[in-house]
């Protein structure tokens, strides 16, 4: 017998999620690097708390101890690596969870929470493989006992690829796609489910907030479940004379 009405053979184009566009992409590379000016002195911090072996002070202790150490300047050290690679990061995240969800959706299954957080966990393995070199650039520059070593982010690319060979470029690769999984997952999980349950979608100012404290929200809860892959990451990603 032929299938169903709603199998998805017999759906009509227009109920398929849209691909991904170039708009889409630049808007996720544009976020990018708005996110990387505007957290990199709290990722500073973050690095630095990782990888300290001691009791670590309190976030404005380590701002005054950053700012001592080497001026305002010292809260943006790796600054490069990281805007570089979060923009074709967050293109490679949505793009990879945009064709997971599109293919899902193809498959049949409708959408729901439980869907997106598994097409997110999917993106995350793109993202991991895009973001992991510039991830172990910008660590190294972070790390408080290898200031001295480091002169600028190409001067630690150059010594990294010299002494270690492009294969620590690499370092936590399975760690980094452990951590971005675990997030992604609950991240657009949390958005799926806060949106299905706040009703129709709303126009203007009043939509566009409700948008952002959504992300907001769901940026925190996901990042109480990817913390401790994220120290594992950055332990594994300092300097291997210090690891």
């Amino acid at each position: 017998s032929p299938p169903p009405s709603d199998h998805p053979l017999h759906r009509s184009p227009e109920l398929d999620p849209p691909a991904m566009t170039d708009t889409a992409a630049i808007a996720g590379a544009v976020a990018g690097g708005v996110e990387s000016l505007v957290v990199q002195p709290l990722d500073m911090i973050k690095t630095r708390f990782q990888l300290s072996t001691g009791a670590n002070p309190s976030m404005l202790g380590a701002f005054r101890q950053l700012l001592a150490e080497g001026g305002v300047l010292r809260l943006y050290r790796g600054l490069l690596p990281e805007m570089a690679g979060n923009m074709p990061t967050r293109t490679a995240m949505y793009a990879g969870k945009d064709f997971m969800s599109r293919f899902l959706d193809r498959q049949g299954w409708q959408h729901s929470s439980a869907r997106e957080g598994f097409a997110g966990m999917c993106g995350g393995v793109p993202e991991a493989l895009v973001t992991t070199p510039f991830q172990v650039v910008k660590v190294r520059m972070q790390n408080k006992e290898l200031v001295s070593l480091y002169r600028s982010d190409l001067d630690c690319l150059l010594k990294v690829l010299q002494s270690e060979g492009a294969s620590a470029l690499l370092a936590g690769l399975p760690t980094t796609a452990a951590r971005n999984m675990v997030w992604n997952g609950v991240y657009f999980g949390t958005i799926s489910a806060i949106s299905s349950r706040a009703g129709g979608s709303k126009e203007g100012v009043a939509g566009e907030l409700r948008k952002l404290g959504t992300g907001l929200a769901a940026g925190i809860f996901a990042t109480c479940f990817n913390a401790p892959f994220d120290v594992a990451k950055s332990r594994i990603q300092q300097d291997r004379a210090t690891a």
